[in-house]
């Protein structure tokens, strides 16, 4: 089964891109249940995120962390920002299912000439994200890896 493969912290700018452009039907479609899986990669990067802060904070006496001001109390954000930055960096795979899952037309059409969106800068960088990720499914499926 073919798997889009993406780092934890690029899920966010696709949806902000995504969301963007004018779709129509069956594409409109695929791209709400692509952003809903995107979104859901959002939220646990960000539950896990708080939870290496609060694993990294100052304890009180009874263990619990030490937030001042709504900002956990840390003394080696070295340490902490490490982790994050590995958390950003983990690979997550959003599968392409053969039926409701399906994202090809999507992809189909992000590829055609009908896509007719103006790209630059942060979009541009996303769009070929999208078909990166797009081509690298397909070779997969070619390859017949898992």
């Amino acid at each position: 089964m073919k798997k889009l493969i993406l780092q934890k912290q690029e899920a966010q700018p696709l949806v902000v891109f995504l969301q963007k452009p004018e779709l129509k039907n069956k594409a409109a479609r695929l791209r709400n249940k692509f952003v809903k899986k995107l979104t859901a990669i959002t939220a646990e990067l960000d539950e896990d995120r708080i939870d290496l802060c609060k694993e990294h904070a100052d304890k009180d006496d009874k263990g619990e962390a030490i937030v001042n001001e709504n900002q956990y109390q840390v003394q080696d954000l070295e340490a902490l920002n490490a982790d994050i930055q590995d958390l950003y960096k983990e690979e997550v795979a959003i599968e392409v299912g053969e039926y409701s899952n399906n994202f090809a037309p999507l992809f189909e059409y992000l590829e055609s000439d009908d896509f007719d969106y103006p790209l630059s800068g942060q979009d541009d960088a996303c769009y070929n994200r999208l078909l990166d990720m797009w081509e690298d499914a397909q070779e997969q499926s070619e390859k017949g890896d898992n």
